[in-house]
């Protein structure tokens, strides 16, 4: 055990071809290692933590504090992609006895940039307005970047629609780690006329308003599909 730092002896017994030996015994004080310098770092999600640590050349890399679990040896240890923080612990091992363990941390962000859309399909036969709130986790900034250059650090967009089409909405948003993060989502606006002529006298629904039933008489009006899509009066699909 060279940890403890007990003295012990080595002996080298030779024999030449005429049957004559010599020895030599040498007592060997084991050296404990040097414990190394780390610093904690401060990651963003998805990137690699490059490890290498001061004073000494070759080092152990443990994922436990007990150093069972060992994780690398070598100078320097490169670890990723990190998703989540860990700490690793790091011992010196330039000469016979493992030094002490030091502790680092690898401090990853929690940085998810995101933003609810309210609704995300319109028809403009109802609604024509859509809320874009942020809802981004971990940021200490966002803004809404659009395609014409323009950037909007508001929490809460209202957007109103006229034509049709598909919209993109794109989110920034950081940290005080200078990691970013991106989400794009859509905006779906559609204009449905002429289902409303076609089966007037077709549908019946009661209770109207309703709490919690809704009972709906519906007739084919010589359709032979039917999609129903029910909404409440903002639009929300239920």
């Amino acid at each position: 055990d060279y940890g403890s730092g007990s003295p012990f002896d080595i002996s080298q017994v030779v024999v030449d071809g005429e049957g004559c030996i010599d020895s030599i015994t040498v007592q060997i004080v084991p050296a404990v290692s040097d414990q190394p310098e780390v610093d904690d770092q401060m990651l963003c999600r998805g990137s690699f933590a490059v490890i290498e640590p001061k004073h000494g050349h070759t080092f152990y890399y443990y994922s436990d504090e007990s150093l069972s679990q060992l994780l690398y040896k070598g100078k320097q240890f490169r670890l990723g992609p990190l998703i989540d923080s860990h700490t690793i612990y790091v011992t010196g091992m330039d000469d016979l006895a493992e030094s002490a363990p030091v502790a680092m941390d690898l401090d990853v962000s929690t940085l998810k940039a995101d933003f609810r859309v309210f609704p995300d399909t319109l028809n403009l036969q109802y609604n024509s307005m859509a809320v874009l709130e942020n809802t981004s986790v971990g940021a200490s900034w966002f803004y809404w970047n659009f395609s014409s250059g323009i950037i909007d650090p508001s929490p809460v967009l209202y957007e109103n629609f006229e034509l049709t089409g598909s919209y993109s909405y794109e989110l920034i948003a950081g940290d005080d780690y200078n990691c970013a993060d991106t989400v794009s989502k859509q905006v779906v606006v559609l204009n449905i006329t002429g289902l409303e002529d076609l089966m007037s006298n077709e549908i019946n629904v009661f209770p109207n308003p309703a709490e919690s039933l809704v009972n709906i008489q519906l007739g084919t009006g010589g359709l032979t599909e039917i999609h129903l899509r029910l909404t409440d009066i903002q639009g929300k699909e239920l």
